[in-house]
């Protein structure tokens, strides 16, 4: 099994891009004077936060463990220090969650379905995951 590498999908990107400029012409409508523009500011900037993470978003499994980064920042952990890898439904999206033996728990960057963007591939993604999770901890290696 080769090392995986998970982005985001061109889809979600564009998704968020498009909602993105609908916040920001619907919050520079209505800035006026310095309190507007402040707000107009901020608004931009945790945006451009948000696009830029997303944009930047990925998981990828190696021999040595799995390392994301997402909205959340960078998350690393081996793989001997996994306990459990799995989905999390939420109100309108699906993430995967990983576990470690220390009780600490992180969201995947990549893959994710739902909010703004939906991955049609987020099962098969899933099991692929868990697959190289598996086929590691039970010690024959990525094949």
């Amino acid at each position: 099994m080769a090392d995986l590498r998970f982005t985001r999908e061109r889809s979600q990107l564009r998704g968020l891009g498009i909602l993105t400029a609908l916040v920001l012409a619907g919050v520079g409508g209505f800035a006026q004077g310095l309190v507007g523009i402040i707000v107009l500011g901020t608004g931009a900037l945790v945006c451009l936060y948000a696009f830029t993470a997303y944009l930047l978003a990925v998981t990828e499994c190696t021999p040595a463990g799995i390392r994301t980064r997402g909205l959340a920042g960078p998350r690393r952990c081996s793989w001997s220090q996994v306990t459990d890898i799995s989905l999390r439904y939420g109100r309108r999206s699906v993430r995967i969650r990983v576990t470690t033996a220390h009780g600490r728990r992180f969201w995947l960057g990549a893959p994710v379905h739902g909010g703004v963007g939906g991955d049609p591939k987020i099962y098969d993604k899933f099991s692929k995951i868990q697959a190289y999770w598996r086929s590691i901890s039970s010690g024959q290696g990525p094949s």
